[in-house]
């Protein structure tokens, strides 16, 4: 029996992932990547990243982390290591296809208007449908079209399209004499490179997530107060100094099968909805228990760091951050080196930024947007066929539970029941969150 061709768009730990699993199923995994190595988004990162939740909680089920790495939080190298290791030990490598561009993805075969199972017709695979997938060689600009039974595309969120904000004219980029650059370039950089950069300049970072925590720390350490990096942004959000508050593993917590009972999910029968509704109080107290912690433990109110919102709304959103050596950054900041300015909107200078809410100008030699990317727009213009294009763009993300990987609400092209084990890895992918559901 002819074995069934998978395309994989991306060689992250997704893109890996699915290749090893498809593997085991017997299939034929082609996987395109346009960069030159696996890893993702831990392929090139900022010089100080470091994972931000505790490695026990991010590895792979039938390959653990190796005794050489002790760091409870291991370095982006170590990463990267780990990663390699785990294509090497099931022989992915073969499989994966690097400087391959995709261009475009058309479907050739019976379906329906209503995109919500299997190809839109309810078959894993249609004996007339396939996918023709169009990628260019970008070493040798060559394109091939690639004649598919599946596709999954693992392309992460966290990559490849800055989301940039926009200004109106004359207030904009075209108007500021220094360097602007999104943060994805900066750790592109050769990491002495992007230090010449910054040295002996006055910065301005745009967002305070963690890599604009991250960035903003790496320009403190080099020029000190002499030339302070000011944080520029909108709203406060929780950050965390330990995922074991007062010895309590809460990060145990957070990720049991326990904690999903505690969660409206949808398409949820009564029993479940009843159940969540009545350990709600136990979910509120839990985490008003970490609102205090961070409160006790890091000077959010001497900084007015405290977030309006609810840690709980942080956590759905994807938007807490883990804070190593919290003492180091707030000594950054008493010292002034770090600067914190929260403002709902800026405007660009010859010499800088202003300030929305007092025209407050801030002179700056380099502004670097830590403004997360545009998941939607990075793929939405792959398909050939308008309609795809319109179902990306129309429908919300929706997470990973109970070991399945669910897809978008019309787009669910690749319904693939992986294992508890294949969604757990991907659902901790902070920082290269993956979906199967955009193919």
């Amino acid at each position: 029996m002819e074995k069934k061709q998978i395309a994989i768009i991306g060689a992250g730990i997704g893109g890996l992932l699915a290749c090893k699993y498809c593997l085991s199923k017997g299939f034929h995994p082609i996987v395109f990547d346009f960069g030159s190595e696996i890893g993702g988004v831990w392929a090139r990162t900022i010089k100080t990243t470091r994972l931000q939740i505790p490695k026990a909680f991010y590895q792979f089920s039938d390959f653990p982390w190796p005794a050489s790495v002790t760091d409870e939080f291991p370095t982006q190298q170590e990463m990267i290591n780990y990663i390699r290791s785990y294509a090497n030990h099931f022989n992915l490598m073969p499989h994966i296809k690097f400087h391959s561009l995709v261009k475009g993805i058309s479907y050739d075969g019976p379906s329906s208007d209503a995109w919500s199972v299997w190809n839109g017709t309810g078959e894993a695979f249609p004996p007339e449908g396939k996918w023709n997938v169009t990628v260019e060689d970008t070493k040798t600009a060559t394109t091939k079209v690639y004649t598919v039974d599946f596709v999954i595309l693992c392309v992460g969120r966290f990559k490849d399209v800055p989301n940039m904000p926009k200004f109106p004219a004359g207030k904009g980029l075209e108007v500021f004499r220094g360097k602007a650059i999104h943060s994805q370039t900066f750790a592109e950089m050769d990491h002495d490179a992007a230090a010449e950069m910054v040295k002996g300049k006055r910065v301005v970072v745009v967002g305070f997530g963690k890599s604009g925590l991250d960035i903003a720390r790496e320009c403190a350490d080099i020029n000190g107060p002499e030339n302070p990096c000011t944080i520029v942004y909108r709203r406060d959000h929780w950050k965390v100094s330990n995922w074991y508050p007062m010895g309590i593993p809460f990060v145990n917590f957070i990720f049991s099968r326990f904690t999903m009972l505690m969660v409206h999910k949808p398409g949820e029968g009564l029993l479940l909805s009843l159940l969540a509704t009545l350990l709600s109080p136990l979910r509120w107290v839990v985490w008003k228990f970490v609102e205090s912690y961070a409160k006790m433990t890091l000077p959010l109110h001497k900084f007015d760091m405290v977030p309006q919102q609810g840690v709980l709304k942080d956590m759905n959103s994807g938007l807490i951050c883990y804070m190593p050596d919290p003492d180091n950054f707030f000594d950054a900041v008493k010292k002034g080196s770090i600067k914190l300015q929260k403002t709902p909107s800026f405007t660009f200078s010859e010499k800088g930024i202003s300030l929305k809410d007092d025209d407050t100008q801030i002179k700056a030699d380099v502004v670097i947007f830590a403004t997360g990317f545009n998941g939607v727009e990075k793929i939405k213009n792959i398909f050939e066929s308008p309609t795809f294009g319109r179902y990306i763009a129309d429908s919300p993300r929706v997470g990973l539970y109970s070991g399945k990987i669910i897809m978008w609400r019309k787009l669910c092209l690749f319904y693939l029941k992986l294992s508890f084990d294949v969604a757990q890895a991907m659902f901790l992918q902070r920082n290269a969150f993956t979906h199967v559901y955009r193919n």
